[in-house]
């Protein structure tokens, strides 16, 4: 399940990339209930996490 779940997030990467501003880090902890997500619940989750940590200003 594991496997899944990263590869899962590095294809959400992959689309996600150009929404991401600026040079920082993403680092990307999965937890069991992880597992137990769609594709789509994941990716839909990830984005949002991203535009929740998105600082005010830069592009979400």
């Amino acid at each position: 399940m594991r496997n899944r779940v990263k590869r899962a997030v590095r294809e959400w990467f992959r689309g996600f990339r150009g929404e991401i501003a600026g040079s920082g880090d993403l680092v990307v902890i999965a937890r069991r209930p992880a597992a137990s997500l769609s594709g789509q619940e994941l990716e839909a989750r990830l984005s949002q996490l991203v535009r929740r940590a998105a600082p005010m200003g830069e592009k979400r």
